[in-house]
């Protein structure tokens, strides 16, 4: 090959090396300035999220006069206390009731008013059960005092306290945060030969070096070493965020939507509160007759009632003590007029769909192998904020 012709191999070897380097230089620009522009609302979002990893734990220690009941007198069934709170207060509709009992805690019950026009100041009843009666009330919101301060956590984690704007924004910054995740991970892929050997460098953390390099060896290995649990929770957050606009069209489009009591459209109940001719003790008996034939051995973990369709729920699990693990509870819906199970919310019997739509709250709680998970859920809001930090520092060093 002459000299000429060595000198243009050269020159154009030269050429791809330049624009591979320009387009690497782009991407880490890219996952660099992203990170900082969504990185507060991460470090917010993490500091929270770990925080209601312990969400019915805290809410309970903070409002244990609520929670706490006496331990010594025999406990009756919970759905025979709900009818005779429900003889007892006929201004009050239950819409929601436990059905396991725990030593040493009350009956956590949520109502509404049965007059509209007489409105409640409360929504949530506290009941002993040992003797059906009423330890306290609170209204369910947003607040910063102790009654409502894990609520006020949890909207300001999912919306900002900024309602529907708020969840979109929230929902943008996952899509970020979830797309500058796999960058990051392509950046750690070395550029040169050999792969493993150089990417292998990419999972250690240093000991010894200057702390500029500790904090970006920090920022590699542990994004790298917890990528999946990062991946799944920044998926799950633009999944949760943006559910009705996003997710549910996305899994329409793959699976055919079922048919379901809750379907909003033609024929849509009104919004009137109906008092339903069965009682909660005939719901539960009838929904349990039915999940002994899908779900033998499991237990029922609470009761709803719909009053604007007239329709009981009855929520069904593994055992007492796992009260939400894998796909969540399995629920049987009977009619409040006829006492006929007329609905079956069950994703373990309901193919791929259904396992797809009640994966979210599972995965991105943490609750789906129990407290293992919820633990490693805590950890990755912590791995998220140093990950913030860290890229933050970085790039405050290299400025």
């Amino acid at each position: 090959m002459s000299n000429a012709a060595n000198a243009t191999a050269l020159e154009d070897a030269r050429a791809r090396f330049a624009r591979k380097a320009r387009a690497y230089n782009a991407l880490v620009w890219l996952h660099r300035y992203s990170g900082l522009v969504i990185m507060l609302f991460l470090i917010l979002a993490g500091v929270t999220g770990s925080i209601l990893v312990f969400r019915n734990e805290l809410d309970a220690a903070l409002n244990r006069d609520l929670f706490a009941a006496p331990v010594a007198a025999p406990m009756a069934a919970p759905a025979a206390i709900a009818d005779a709170v429900a003889q007892a207060h006929p201004e009050w509709q239950l819409v929601n009731v436990p059905l396991i009992l725990v030593p040493g805690q009350s009956l956590a019950m949520r109502v509404v008013a049965t007059a509209p026009a007489a409105p409640l100041s409360f929504d949530q009843v506290f009941i002993d059960p040992h003797d059906g009666h009423l330890i306290g009330t609170r209204a369910v919101h947003t607040g910063w005092d102790r009654r409502h301060l894990v609520e006020g956590l949890y909207e300001f984690h999912y919306t900002l306290l900024a309602g529907t704007a708020g969840r979109w924004f929230m929902g943008v910054i996952a899509i970020v945060w979830f797309l500058s995740n796999l960058l990051g991970l392509y950046l750690t892929f070395p550029q040169r030969a050999p792969f493993w050997k150089g990417w292998g460098k990419m999972w250690l953390v240093r000991r010894g070096t200057r702390f500029a390099r500790f904090c970006l060896d920090l920022h590699r290995a542990s994004a790298l070493w917890l990528f999946i649990g990062l991946f799944v929770i920044a998926l799950t957050s633009v999944e949760m965020n943006l559910y009705d606009e996003l997710f549910v069209p996305a899994v329409n489009a793959v699976w055919e939507a079922p048919k379901t009591p809750f379907d909003e459209g033609e024929g849509a109940p009104s919004k009137k509160v109906v008092a339903p001719k069965i009682s909660f003790a005939a719901a539960l008996q009838e929904a349990a007759s039915r999940a002994a034939k899908d779900h033998p051995g499991w237990v029922p973990d609470f009761a709803t009632y719909a009053p604007e369709l007239n329709l009981f729920g009855v929520s069904f699990i593994r055992s007492e003590t796992d009260t939400y693990s894998a796909l969540g509870p399995a629920a049987y819906y009977v009619d409040g007029a006829s006492g006929a199970v007329t609905f079956r919310d069950d994703p373990y019997n309901e193919g791929a769909r259904g396992a797809v739509m009640r994966s979210l709250y599972p995965l991105h709680s943490g609750r789906i192998w129990g407290w293992p998970t919820r633990s490693l859920v805590f950890i990755l809001g912590l791995v998220t904020v140093v990950l913030s930090l860290t890229g933050l520092y970085v790039w405050w060093r290299k400025r």
